[in-house]
């Protein structure tokens, strides 16, 4: 069976190009104003925006997996990018703040709002991974993200920066020394106790030169809605780029929301509590990496998909919990 479980860090660092812990979590730095309690349908625009801004970092870290490793399967997180670029804008001014807003289409008003409301939204799901069984994934969905700012202990970070985080991110800054070598341990510190354990470095080696990097984590943790029957999996084709490849198939006919256009066939398989794995077939030849106008095609046909009889075939995999 998948394990339905995922653990990954997106990891950002900002202004030079460089490319289990033992230490603890520094203490943040966190501007001393309550966090804006905002609801999504208050900036429907907003949102609206940065959905599409999901379609189009998801598009592009989907084609550099492609391009840096055709043979490899990867998994990206876009609103864990979208939400570390949103907090890194909120400190942007003039050409930054221009050249973040145009690659990313930011939306012109209330972004950080729509941002905060977002946030509010999935923290209804929010548990502590260290607590989740891989092998026996929860009834009730976990879903923990996790965004932390560690900047040079000598970057100025004025009010202007800090109130706008803590009103609508919930969050401040991480202020460290990144001359030694206590910046690493702290940030693999912050990535251990955000995916529970599972990741215990993060992908980055900060040196002197460098004034802030991001991070962000993403935990997923649920169980079907619907489990495949263990007896129901059996020898089968799965048809890649390079041809067929023989391995065991689970099998189950389910009502689904089932949708197609042009190149694809797309279904939603439910977790519990409303979560979906939304599952993509691209027809034979086709790339199967989507822009962002396909993902956007994909995404509203689903939305108003009927629900449909499906046969369906998935080999098993296992999600390893990974760092990029």
């Amino acid at each position: 069976m998948p394990r339905r479980l995922l653990a990954s860090v997106v990891a950002a660092e900002v202004l030079v190009l460089t490319g289990c812990a033992s230490a603890p979590v520094p203490e943040q730095r966190v501007a001393g104003v309550e966090r804006q309690s905002v609801v999504l349908e208050d900036y429907p625009d907003a949102a609206a925006a940065l959905r599409e801004s999901s379609y189009r970092v998801g598009a592009a870290m989907l084609a550099a997996g492609r391009d840096a490793d055709p043979e490899s399967n990867r998994v990206t997180s876009p609103v864990s990018a979208l939400i570390a670029l949103a907090m890194l804008r909120v400190g942007a001014r003039t050409t930054t703040a221009e050249e973040l807003d145009s690659v990313l289409a930011f939306p012109a008003r209330h972004r950080d709002e729509a941002m905060n409301a977002l946030l509010a939204r999935w923290a209804v799901h929010d548990g502590d991974p260290g607590s989740v069984d891989e092998e026996e994934p929860p009834e009730k969905p976990v879903l923990h993200l996790a965004n932390g700012l560690f900047v040079a202990d000598d970057l100025a970070t004025g009010e202007a920066f800090l109130e706008p985080l803590a009103r609508h991110y919930g969050a401040g800054v991480y202020p460290v020394d990144f001359g030694d070598g206590a910046a690493l341990d702290a940030m693999n510190a912050w990535v251990n106790q955000h995916s529970g354990g599972r990741i215990e470095e993060v992908p980055i080696e900060p040196n002197e030169r460098t004034r802030l990097n991001i991070l962000s984590a993403l935990f997923f943790a649920a169980a079907w809605e619907e489990p495949f029957d263990a007896e129901s999996t059996a020898p089968g084709t799965f048809t890649t780029a390079a041809g067929g490849v023989e391995t065991p198939m689970m099998n189950a006919m389910l009502p689904l929301a089932y949708a197609e256009g042009e190149g694809w066939q797309g279904i939603d398989l439910p977790y519990n509590n409303g979560f979906v794995m939304r599952l993509i077939l691209p027809a034979g030849g086709v790339d199967p990496v989507l822009d962002a106008r396909e993902l956007n095609e994909v995404n509203d046909a689903l939305a108003e998909a009927p629900v449909a009889m499906v046969a369906l075939s998935l080999p098993p995999w296992t999600t390893h919990p990974t760092s990029t």
